[in-house]
C-alpha cells in the first residue's frame, strides 16, 4: 500500500525590522496524515525569514534568510548547510539544486546552480549573461530552468520577464511579459505551456500563458482594495 509518509511544512517566522526583534522564529515541521499529528523538529535560529522548501528522495531543502540548509528527511537532523546571500527559490536538476537570488543591493549573480553532494557552486549565471535582476520563482522541466525574473527588491520599480535557462548551455533568454505581467512571483510548467503568476504593483495580479515565445495575459485580477 502507498502512503503519504509525511507532509513537510515550513513556517517562515517573523521579524519586526523595525525593533529588529525576531517575533516568531523560522521553524520546520513534519505532519503525518496516518495519525493527524504535527510537530515542529527544528528552529532555524538566526533566520530572519524563510523563503522555500523542497524535498527530493533523501533530503530537505529549506531556503531561510542567507543561508541553504539540508536536513535528511527521515532522521530530521541537518546534514549540511552553506552561506547563499539572497537565496529565494530553489528547485532540483539531476543532483544538483537550482537557486535564485534577490537583495536590496546588486549581486553578481542571481541564479546560481549546487551541487547536491556537497553545496559545492557548479555554476552561476553572473548579471551579463544571465538576470539583470532579482529573481524569484523558479522551475525545472527537462533541462530547462524557467525563473520569474521581477526586481522585487526594488520597491515600485518592478519588472516582469520570464527567464528561460539551458541547463546544459548555460545559455540565457528572456520573455517580456509587458504591463500587466510585473512583478512575477511563482513559475509552473504544464504540457509544454509556462504559467507565470505576477503581483503587479500590489494593485491586482495576473496570470500569464507563455508558449513557444509567444505571451498572453489571460486572466487579470480585480484590484484590491
Amino acid at each position: 500500500t502507498q502512503y503519504v509518509h509525511q507532509v513537510v511544512v515550513l513556517n517562515e517566522g517573523q521579524y519586526d525590522y523595525t525593533n529588529q526583534i525576531q517575533v516568531t522564529p523560522v521553524s520546520l515541521g513534519s505532519y503525518n496524515p496516518q495519525t493527524g499529528v504535527y510537530a515542529n523538529f527544528t528552529t532555524i535560529n538566526g533566520a530572519r525569514f524563510a523563503s522555500d522548501v523542497e524535498v527530493d528522495e533523501a533530503n530537505i531543502y529549506v531556503a531561510a534568510d542567507d543561508m541553504l540548509y539540508v536536513y535528511n528527511k527521515d532522521s530530521k537532523l541537518q546534514v549540511s548547510s552553506i552561506a547563499v546571500e539572497g537565496i529565494r527559490k530553489i528547485a532540483f536538476w539531476n543532483d544538483m539544486v537550482v537557486v535564485t537570488r534577490g537583495a536590496a543591493t546588486t549581486l553578481n549573480s542571481y541564479l546560481q546552480v549546487y551541487n547536491k553532494s556537497d553545496l559545492t557552486l557548479a555554476f552561476e549565471l553572473d548579471a551579463t549573461s544571465g538576470p539583470m535582476y532579482s529573481c524569484d520563482g523558479v522551475t525545472v522541466d527537462g533541462d530547462k530552468a524557467y525563473i520569474a525574473v521581477n526586481n522585487s527588491f526594488e520597491w515600485g520599480n518592478y519588472v516582469g520577464f520570464l527567464g528561460e535557462v539551458d541547463l546544459l548551455s548555460h545559455n540565457y533568454s528572456e520573455t517580456d511579459l509587458g504591463p500587466n505581467g510585473l512583478n512575477p512571483e511563482n513559475v509552473m510548467v504544464q504540457n509544454g505551456q509556462v504559467y507565470v503568476f505576477s503581483n503587479k504593483n500590489f494593485d491586482g495580479s495576473s496570470v500569464s500563458v507563455v508558449d513557444g515565445g509567444s505571451v498572453q495575459v489571460y486572466s487579470v485580477a480585480s484590484e484590491s482594495s
